[in-house]
């Protein structure tokens, strides 16, 4: 099951699905209004769902928004450990660990925890950039920027990223991959 109960803190769980699954919709529609929402996307890849889920949270009354991709598993107490460190930062992030337990020392949409006032501060992410350093462009340089600092990593919020760069990538990958760092080399970090 995808969500058992509200999690430690929070208020409203929104989903933004980028696909026609059936299957997902069927879950999604299966949990009480008052507890999730969602929204179909026509998907406008990752850069468009979090615009799309950030516009929601800044029309909301929320002063916290925990985002997350599909391919990450959250431990236990990850909630709980990145809201004892919101207290003292606006801008903080999980641990980062491989399916294997390795960790990783980047970061990217994987379980950060955003304040309103930094949200409103950056705006939101670039749609058009679609796929591929959309989450470098915002979180890496836009919010750091902003925020004169990278995240407060949280050693007691852990999540797992699932996804494996490995194998055969459809064309549109390539086609994003280079579009997207040509834009980001010449518009963003000249």
């Amino acid at each position: 099951s995808l969500i058992t109960q509200i999690p430690f803190g929070l208020e409203k769980i929104h989903v933004v699905v980028n696909s026609n699954d059936v299957e997902t919709k069927l879950l999604l529609q299966s949990y009480k209004p008052s507890i999730l929402s969602y929204e179909l996307a026509d998907n406008p890849g990752p850069a468009g769902g979090f615009n799309i889920g950030l516009k929601r949270f800044i029309g909301g009354a929320q002063t916290h928004v925990w985002l997350m991709d599909d391919d990450i598993v959250v431990k236990n107490s990850c909630l709980k450990g990145l809201v004892e460190c919101a207290e003292r930062a606006d801008y903080v992030c999980p641990r980062v660990i491989s399916k294997d337990g390795k960790n990783l020392g980047y970061y990217g949409w994987w379980g950060l925890l955003l304040s309103r006032a930094i949200v409103q501060r950056a705006g939101y992410p670039i749609t058009d950039l679609f796929y591929w350093i959309e989450d470098t462009e915002y979180l890496q340089h836009r919010i750091k920027r902003i925020h004169n600092s990278p995240p407060v990593r949280c050693p007691n919020a852990v999540v797992e990223h699932w996804h494996e760069r490995s194998g055969k990538r459809p064309s549109w990958y390539y086609y994003y991959v280079t579009r997207n760092i040509f834009y980001y080399r010449i518009h963003i970090v000249p």
